[in-house]
């Protein structure tokens, strides 16, 4: 039996499992997709009638407000990936009592969404991770707070959301305690390469990877560069991966098809990097450390940002991927065809690695 053709990897399914016989598990690109054990099912096929893949997507009626976001203390924007427009609802949501969950590194390879409930434990949540994220317990856990009373406040992908969303009408659970927030998502990359590629370089350093920034905004926010630190204090900023992410080459199927990438999506707000800033009436305070925009359709966050939040005048503003999903590239299959039997070549291939030493190359001498 399959769940469903286009898998998002969000992991509702094995939740719902009466049987526990789904188990997710790293396809042949990398991504998290469920396997069932024929031996415990049931054919109850609750995993197929609650997969939010099966169903519509649940869309507001109405624009949502849209604002433009920096934190006004300095140290602490310089923490975040943009703005800091996460880190500023989350801190308030757990200074009243409330749980935050984010998504976090476990380890340099590992992106997995945790449960905070402290200041200090932000910060690991903090900055963009391009890689797919393990739910794993956190949609359980999410249930049980809402059980308990808690306020939570659950953020990912938009799909990822949407899976939490179905859990809890499943159950019937009152979710006026809970707010949803998603990201602009361009879409989720493999994981695989991203493994591969970080083995690659622990080799060229002779050292394994100890901490992994997609984006390194000490370059400056439109930057786009990574940082690779290593055990032994080398950095290395190599671009292959950020490359073959940022071209659409190694995102997850279900992403060229996203169901999600619409400005009416469910969550309470969505969140991203202000892209587009210096077509508005703020392009002359981009200062290349960071700005959020926000997308706000729940009222009621509407209090956690006005003392510092800009309304735009331009309330039809948007993004590409909050109207469309990323396209397919033309060479995908060739990429992965061209991976199964090489894989460092197919990256550094497609991911500029031989342009970039060449360049360097022509400009030293």
């Amino acid at each position: 039996m399959e769940v469903t053709t286009n898998c998002t990897g969000c992991g509702l399914c094995g939740v719902l499992c009466p049987k526990n016989a789904i188990q997710m598990a790293n396809d042949s690109h990398g991504f998290l997709r469920p396997v069932i054990d024929e031996s415990k099912c049931i054919s109850c096929h609750l995993c197929q009638k609650q997969c939010p893949q099966n169903n519509p997507v649940n869309l507001r009626s109405g624009d949502p407000e849209v604002f433009c976001y920096r934190l006004t203390v300095e140290s602490q924007r310089a923490k975040s990936q943009s703005g800091g427009a996460f880190y500023a609802l989350a801190s308030q949501i757990i200074a009243d009592g409330g749980i935050v969950y984010g998504v976090g590194m476990a380890d340099p390879y590992h992106a997995e969404t945790m449960r905070v409930d402290s200041i200090a434990g932000l910060e690991a949540l903090r900055k963009s991770k391009y890689l797919q994220s393990d739910t794993g317990k956190a949609y359980r856990q999410v249930r049980e707070d809402l059980q308990a009373g808690r306020v939570v406040l659950y953020s990912g992908t938009a799909c990822q959301v949407a899976g939490l969303e179905a859990l809890l009408a499943y159950y019937h659970l009152d979710s006026s305690r809970l707010f949803t927030l998603d990201i602009i998502c361009h879409g989720v990359p493999s994981p695989l390469i991203h493994k591969e590629w970080g083995h690659y370089l622990e080799k060229k350093h002779h050292s394994s990877l100890a901490k992994m920034t997609f984006r390194d905004k000490s370059f400056g926010w439109h930057s786009g560069v990574p940082t690779y630190e290593f055990a032994n204090g080398s950095q290395d900023h190599d671009k292959s991966y950020h490359v073959l992410f940022a071209t659409g080459l190694i995102l997850s199927p279900c992403c060229y098809e996203c169901k999600y990438a619409n400005v009416h999506r469910d969550s309470d707000i969505t969140i991203g990097d202000f892209w587009g800033i210096e077509t508005t009436e703020f392009a002359a305070s981009d200062d290349n450390k960071g700005t959020s925009v926000l997308f706000i359709r729940n009222p009621q966050l509407l209090s956690y940002f006005s003392q510092t939040a800009l309304r735009l005048k331009d309330q039809g503003f948007r993004q590409y991927n909050l109207e469309q999903p990323s396209p397919k590239p033309s060479g995908f299959n060739h990429f992965w065809s061209l991976h199964a039997k090489h894989p460092l070549f197919a990256i550094k291939k497609y991911g500029h690695y031989y342009q970039r030493w060449l360049k360097h190359l022509f400009k030293k001498n």
